[in-house]
């Protein structure tokens, strides 16, 4: 009997308490997730955070300790098979048999997933043109660059249309041109009722591409939301602050700590980061205490939050 309920189409992928242990640390601790249908979705957090380790066990590459998750209605532990026919994935590493062909890849994977043969050879030829190896599909991987082996694992990924595209770092290493050209595959993919599941971390991509965006840290969820909530959550407006050493920093942030219109104040060596309220003319006010401490800053500028302030906010070193 197929357990494949109904209950859970919503959420294409669900994750309750999640945890993976290894002797000597957990790597993911009690996530818990709910991933709409086809949306993407963005994974972001620093090395060792545990997004791949999240990525392989909802793929059924890893058994997770303990929790529970589902992918397409498919428990990830006692379903582990229908799991896997209804994913893609495309892992960090490039997976290129050099001595085959792009062709030849394609057809070991429509021949693995059962697919009838004249449907294989029309997909086949459907993801080469959509990935835009079509003229290079007989070369062997052994003469494809970096970016073309990586195109070809995504026209792998997608060759038998699964419901759930997991992508682990799919444009790293990979050149300017092939980038946007990968990016611009992953944007068209939720049209043709495919979620995503992106690991990346090119920050700007996940907030061009992404629905919602999850950030991770010490294996666990610390901030999640679409990406502009993301970017609200943190302030109205960011000023940045490059001085000439670290007294010049603890100096100007001891005179920025009572005042009202900054909420929080990160270091990264010689760089300031204060996120404003936007009550009062942030930029200014800080003009006006380096002038009283008579510091020239190296560089002063008033942005909008992004991505990346998101993650200074949660993960850099704050300054008190």
């Amino acid at each position: 009997m197929d357990n494949h309920t109904s209950s859970t189409r919503s959420s294409i992928v669900s994750i309750n308490n999640l945890t993976r242990r290894y002797k000597e640390k957990t790597a993911v601790e009690n996530l818990n997730l709910s991933i709409a249908e086809n949306q993407i979705f963005g994974l972001i957090g620093p090395n060792g955070a545990g997004k791949t380790t999240t990525v392989k066990m909802l793929t059924t590459l890893l058994a997770p300790s303990s929790g529970t998750a589902t992918v397409n209605g498919y428990d990830i532990v006692t379903q582990a098979r229908q799991v896997r026919q209804s994913i893609g994935y495309v892992p960090q590493e490039a997976q290129a048999d050099e001595a085959l062909s792009g062709r030849e890849h394609l057809i070991l994977q429509g021949r693995l997933y059962n697919m009838d043969k004249e449907l294989m050879a029309q997909r086949i030829d459907e993801v080469l043109e959509l990935v835009g190896l079509k003229e290079d599909a007989d070369k062997r991987a052994l003469e494809y660059s970096g970016g073309m082996r990586k195109l070809m694992d995504i026209a792998t990924g997608l060759l038998h249309k699964p419901k759930v595209l997991f992508l682990d770092e799919p444009t790293s290493g990979v050149d300017v041109t092939h980038r946007q050209r990968i990016l611009s595959h992953i944007r068209q993919l939720p049209a043709a009722g495919m979620t995503i599941f992106l690991t990346t971390h090119f920050l700007e991509e996940v907030d061009k591409l992404a629905h919602q965006v999850a950030l991770l840290n010490n294996g666990q969820i610390i901030a999640k939301g679409t990406p502009q909530e993301l970017k609200t959550s943190i302030g109205a407006a960011i000023v940045d602050v490059t001085l000439q050493d670290d007294t010049a920093v603890a100096q100007t942030a001891k005179t920025l700590q009572t005042e009202s219109s900054i909420r929080k104040m990160v270091q990264d060596g010689n760089h300031l980061k204060l996120f404003t309220t936007g009550e009062n003319d942030a930029l200014l006010v800080v003009k006006q205490k380096l002038d009283g401490l008579s510091l020239v800053p190296q560089a002063l500028s008033l942005t909008q939050p992004t991505l990346d302030d998101v993650f200074f906010y949660h993960l850099g070193k704050e300054v008190n």
